[in-house]
């Protein structure tokens, strides 16, 4: 599991699902391969860059979308420098009709939001 790699590598990461009630809905194969890539660059970046000892990975199903979070505690940035992970990860969701916001998180580190609608895709049941 991509959290438990990232915390044999020494960040204490916590995971927060918050799935839909087990109704028969599944996300959208492209939404849930383009939210674990979001995560997986966002603990990339949190390892690579923040200094941080902690990070929170919230992902949060609704009826209409899907939001997954990633905040860490490390040294922030007031401007974010927009290199290849944060590009790409703008890219894969802005492809999926998703938003995204990143930068200095007002607890102090870092905060990737990225909201993929849901209602765009057709859905079974």
């Amino acid at each position: 599991m991509l959290v438990d790699a990232v915390r044999l590598g020494g960040l204490d990461v916590q995971l927060q699902l918050d799935p839909l009630p087990d109704n028969g809905f599944e996300l959208p194969v492209a939404v849930d391969s383009a939210a674990y890539r979001v995560v997986q660059e966002a603990l990339t970046n949190v390892t690579r860059h923040a200094g941080a000892s902690h990070a929170w990975v919230t992902v949060r199903r609704e009826a209409g979308g899907l939001e997954v979070v990633v905040v860490d505690d490390g040294v922030g940035a007031s401007e974010p420098h927009e290199g290849g992970g944060l590009r790409g990860m703008r890219e894969r969701a802005g492809a999926l009709g998703a938003t995204m916001r990143a930068g200095a998180n007002s607890g102090g580190g870092f905060r990737v939001d990225v909201r993929f609608p849901l209602d765009n895709f057709l859905l079974d049941g």
